[in-house]
């Protein structure tokens, strides 16, 4: 099964945003033992890849598409 695009160029900038924003957060309040910091990154990853692939797992599931 291929996976093709359900997001649109003004969703993947919003997520790319949301990716740098997040990884500045990271960054700055870097502690390896602050949990917060690691879901920061994590998240900041998986918006990176999403913005990257132009696919939204949570649309993939629901089978929507959101083109904007």
């Amino acid at each position: 099964m291929r996976l093709g695009k359900n997001i649109g160029p003004k969703n993947r900038l919003a997520r790319l945003v949301a990716a740098i924003i997040l990884f500045a957060l990271a960054y700055y309040y870097y502690d390896a033992a602050n949990p917060l910091v690691w879901l920061a990154a994590i998240l900041g990853i998986i918006f990176l890849a999403e913005a990257a692939s132009s696919f939204c797992v949570l649309h993939g599931i629901r089978g929507t598409k959101d083109m904007r």
